[in-house]
């Protein structure tokens, strides 16, 4: 393990997981045609980082 680093949990990386993908899917089947390589990693981003905190 990495000093410093969190120790990771599986099952906290699966539904984190999870969550990204169905927000994923739901923002691209939203977004206007050709926006999507721009909003699919906005919202990954920002759900990611809506759980850490």
């Amino acid at each position: 393990y990495l000093t410093g680093k969190p120790l990771i949990n599986w099952m906290m990386a699966l539904i984190y997981g999870g969550v990204v993908a169905i927000v994923c899917t739901l923002v691209e089947a939203l977004s206007p045609w050709g926006t999507d390589n721009l909003t699919i990693p906005a919202a990954a981003v920002l759900v990611l980082h809506m759980l850490r905190n």
